[in-house]
Parts: structure tokens; C-alpha cells; sequence
């Protein structure tokens, strides 16, 4: 998440918090059985460790969670918002029953604030690059809230 003046008198939970709402909202408002590849793709996207690309999360792409750039000479996609690989953890319920399904809102929430004291951030200055493995892929200047493993 870029800083700005608004957003620098927000708490990284606040910010964590308006992330995973965006993204509970967007995979909510997404037709039937694009929702179940998106939330699978998710799941997945969050149990990845490598960079994730547009061939492995199709869907993902398809619907601007992960956006390609152009980084030195080589196209990477990143997470639309930052913490979208968290979003499985408090987002997501799987079952043999049911496949993959968004958690109910008022559970989603609850989950959520649970996760609040496990927060970090990982920060890298506008002028180099963050040599922290938790930063690695991050550009410089940004700022993203991770749950701590």
C-alpha cells in the first residue's frame, strides 16, 4: 500500500482490515463458479512461496487480484491489495461437502479481529530496498501488514 497523508494516520490493522473487506466483497459479489475458481486460487496463492504468475492463478488475473508489471525486464505479478495472500486464512472455509466457500460475514469479521494482534508490518524506504525475506518483493517505498507465522 503506497503512503499517503491519508493513509499515514491509519494503523496498520485499520489498513489490514479495509484490505481483506475489499476482498471479502469482491470474491462475494463474483457469479457463481467464478467464485469457487477465485477462492480456490486463493487458497492456493496464499500457500505459495514462490512469486506468483498469471500461467498458475488464471482467474486471479482475470479478475485484478493479481496485476502483471513490467520489473527489470521481466513481467511479476503482484497482489491487489498487498495482503491478499492472507485473505485464505480468515476468508476461506474448505470442505469435501461444499469445495471452497466464503466464510459468512459476521464469521469473516470475527476471524479477522482475531488476527489483529498477529499483525506486523514490513516497510521498505522510498530510496532502497528492504533486505528482509518478509520485504523481498516488495518495491521500495511501500508498505504492506502481514500476519506474523
Amino acid at each position: 500500500m503506497q503512503l499517503s497523508s491519508f493513509s499515514d494516520r491509519l494503523s496498520a490493522p485499520h489498513w489490514y482490515w479495509q484490505e481483506m473487506e475489499s476482498i471479502w466483497e469482491q470474491v462475494n459479489q463474483l457469479p457463481e463458479g467464478q467464485d469457487k475458481v477465485v477462492m480456490s486460487q486463493l487458497w492456493q496463492l496464499g500457500k505459495t512461496p514462490a512469486s506468483p504468475t498469471a500461467e498458475e492463478f488464471p482467474a486471479l488475473v482475470a479478475h485484478e487480484f493479481l496485476v502483471e508489471q513490467l520489473v527489470d525486464g521481466r513481467l511479476v505479478c503482484r497482489p491487489v491489495p498487498p495482503s491478499l495472500e492472507e485473505f485464505w486464512r480468515v476468508g476461506i472455509t474448505v470442505s469435501h461437502a461444499h469445495g471452497y466457500r466464503l466464510q459468512p460475514h459476521e464469521a469473516f469479521q470475527a476471524k479477522l479481529q482475531a488476527t489483529l494482534p498477529l499483525l506486523h508490518v514490513v516497510e521498505t524506504s522510498k530510496n532502497e530496498q528492504s533486505h528482509s525475506p518478509e520485504a523481498a518483493d516488495l518495491e521500495p517505498g511501500k508498505t504492506t501488514v502481514k500476519l506474523a507465522a
